[in-house]
């Protein structure tokens, strides 16, 4: 499928200042899945984006607690690529996610 030549290409089109080569432009005006892609891409710079200024204490054995889930689900990251690290990028965003849940849960509870 052309979309999958293409879609190495869709996360630089999410950044505001990226230029996208003219080919990848024309077919992402054309293809509604690669709209869809480039959509999820920017929904995931502003979520990204906005869990950048919350900060919050990491609990002791946290972080080998995520590491030991991402290693029992098989999940292989692959070096270099866009795609890599767009997976790296949305496995720490649902990491956060958690996190945060969590707390303002707890939160919730207490008050």
């Amino acid at each position: 499928m052309i979309c999958d030549e293409y879609a190495n290409f869709l996360p630089g089109l999410a950044e505001t200042q990226a230029v996208a080569d003219e080919r990848v432009a024309g077919h992402v005006g054309h293809c509604l899945r690669c709209q869809a892609r480039v959509a999820q891409y920017r929904r995931l710079r502003r979520a990204a984006s906005e869990l950048r200024h919350h900060t919050l204490p990491i609990q002791l054995g946290a972080v080998a607690t995520v590491l030991d889930a991402v290693a029992l689900d098989g999940v292989r990251i692959v070096r270099g690529g866009r795609r890599a690290w767009g997976a790296v990028a949305l496995a720490a965003s649902a990491a956060g996610a958690v996190v945060i849940g969590a707390r303002a849960r707890r939160a919730r509870l207490a008050g």
